[in-house]
């Protein structure tokens, strides 16, 4: 477990990781807490901490981190969307686009590849919380600073930002004209594309587990010696020389002896 602050409005968060040893469980017990959110959500009040997301969201970061494929699949979507060139323009008279200049050189950097970054994100995991601050840096006529906010302290629903994540007070609410100016929440509406993929990740998961352990256990072939000779010296000789047979490929057996392999079989079913 481990804890990491970043800010909002210039004030430090507290955000509890936890990304390992995830269970199917885990995501069972987010998916009924949401169920429950938005069965509820008409009745209550401010000061409850129903849309919290967090541990849904060490769930998708678990996955990301776990899953070789989802993980190349979404580097190589990243990347061809930063790939594209962007500008900003205005709609003239006749409906035509007419570029921006002066407004387009202050987006080609890489503060502004976050803003996509968090728009494609926020379609992943449901929901992204961009800080845009407003001035330029000097040097270069590029936006200067744009932060994506963690989404552990973020209740995207009830549009507010605590503090410390799972308890309520102090928080932000994002309606506060203050804030409206510098912070745009993206959500997707639902709980991201990352709600479909996660289930089935943890089941390979565990899965492939499952058959390594039972591999280990029941796949392995059984070496099967045979004597005649009922002495215990002759039949520990035999098993000594059937132990030794993967090292040296060589079995000295006596003539009546005999050696085989026995396996066991498995079924589709099984």
């Amino acid at each position: 477990m481990t804890t990491s602050d970043s800010t909002f409005n210039g004030e430090l968060l507290s955000s509890i990781f936890r990304t390992s040893k995830k269970t199917i469980q885990e995501y069972v017990r987010e998916i009924e807490r949401n169920n429950r959110y938005r069965s509820v959500r008409g009745d209550i009040e401010s000061g409850y901490i129903l849309d919290d997301r967090s541990k849904l969201i060490d769930l998708y970061d678990a996955c990301l981190q776990q899953d070789a494929h989802i993980r190349s699949v979404i580097e190589t979507l990243e990347s061809q969307i930063l790939g594209d060139r962007y500008m900003l323009a205005r709609i003239n008279e006749k409906g035509k686009y007419i570029k921006d200049v002066q407004n387009t050189q202050k987006i080609q950097g890489s503060q502004f590849d976050k803003i996509i970054k968090g728009i494609v994100e926020s379609k992943l995991y449901g929901y992204t919380l961009l800080e845009i601050m407003p001035t330029i840096d000097p040097k270069t006529g590029k936006l200067a600073e744009v932060n994506s906010i963690e989404r552990r302290n973020v209740l995207p629903d009830q549009k507010a930002v605590l503090k410390r994540q799972g308890i309520w007070g102090p928080h932000w609410d994002l309606r506060n004209p203050t804030y409206q100016r510098n912070y745009v929440l993206i959500s997707s509406g639902d709980l991201g594309l990352f709600s479909a993929t996660t289930p089935l990740i943890l089941a390979k998961k565990f899965t492939v587990a499952n058959y390594v352990n039972f591999s280990h256990t029941y796949g392995q072939p059984i070496i099967h010696g045979k004597t005649v000779s009922e002495s215990n010296a002759d039949r520990k000789r035999l098993a000594n020389e059937i132990a030794n047979a993967a090292q040296n490929k060589v079995v000295v057996t006596g003539i009546e002896d005999e050696v085989d392999i026995k396996t066991f079989t498995m079924s589709n079913s099984e």
